[in-house]
């Protein structure tokens, strides 16, 4: 353990950086589970997309991760991997979904900002980008006209 991680051990052994861990994407991995379930209960038919079980399995299995890797001997770039699986994950199921998924990405935009160098932060909104630029590219749905359009015309 290094001197950095000593300092900050907390009364019952856990590094302040382990609880960080555990404490972001679990919160991620259990909203995931609510919206899955209550949306398993109102349209079941959500489910029937690869590209939702995809994205559901990614960020569950990046949750288990989270309890079961040793954290504290990890190097300080390794737990980068899971908010990156998390955007991953986050971007198949908003393109598979009519639902308005995407404002999960502010858990891992949150935790590699507060955790990470600007440099991942950068990193981590490219891949968002990216992830809704090649769902607009290669959505055969015309856009939804804005709400105003329809309602405010006289």
């Amino acid at each position: 353990m290094s001197a950095r991680d000593a300092q900050f051990r907390d009364v019952d052994g856990a590094t302040m950086r382990v609880r960080s861990i555990w404490l972001t994407q679990l919160s991620l991995g259990v909203s995931i589970i609510i919206i899955s379930v209550v949306a398993l209960g109102y349209e079941p038919e959500l489910f029937e997309s690869w590209l939702m079980l995809t994205g559901v399995a990614i960020v569950v299995a990046a949750a288990a991760a989270t309890l079961v890797i040793p954290w504290a001997r990890t190097p300080r770039w390794v737990p980068l991997i899971i908010p990156f699986a998390d955007i991953v994950g986050i971007g198949f199921m908003s393109a598979s979904s009519i639902l308005p998924l995407g404002f999960f990405w502010v858990f891992p935009i949150m935790w590699i900002g507060l955790h990470f160098t600007r440099w991942a932060l950068a990193a981590a909104v490219a891949t968002i980008a990216a992830s809704l630029l090649t769902e607009a590219a290669t959505s055969t749905e015309p856009p939804e006209p804005s709400n105003c359009s329809r309602f405010c015309s006289a």
